[in-house]
């Protein structure tokens, strides 16, 4: 008998995309500290690469602490106008009950005709 995999253990964890990122980020400011580097020649390389790799590391780790407050913020305005997961709208909102059982005017199309416009109607167009 097979069992399915808890659909939440295949996502990654924050914290390991995290880590993939800042060592993506090392990398690319390695790669890119070398190649600056490289014009003092293969020490300049290097000290270029090893100097690049911590500055992309640091970029990434200040960059994920910052899509973490981004998202921090998000929840707390989600929760705050009731996007919970289950749709847009204020939590636990009941109405009241209708207290006649008609419909609206206007939703019976018994409104009242569309005022004129405040600049008049249009005048005949000139010649």
């Amino acid at each position: 008998m097979t069992t399915k995999p808890d659909p939440e253990s295949l996502v990654p964890k924050q914290s390991t995309l995290r880590h993939e990122r800042e060592a993506e980020l090392g990398v690319a400011g390695a790669v890119a500290g070398a190649a600056v580097g490289l014009i003092a020649g293969p020490p300049g390389a290097a000290v270029g690469a090893v100097v690049g790799a911590i500055g992309g590391v640091v970029a990434g780790a200040a960059a994920a602490r910052g899509a973490e407050a981004e998202a921090s913020i998000d929840r707390d305005l989600d929760d705050e106008i009731g996007l919970n997961g289950e749709g847009l709208g204020a939590p636990g909102l009941e109405h009241p009950p209708a207290s006649v059982g008609a419909y609206s005017a206007g939703s019976a199309g018994g409104a009242a005709p569309p005022a004129t416009p405040a600049a008049g109607p249009l005048g005949a167009p000139e010649e």
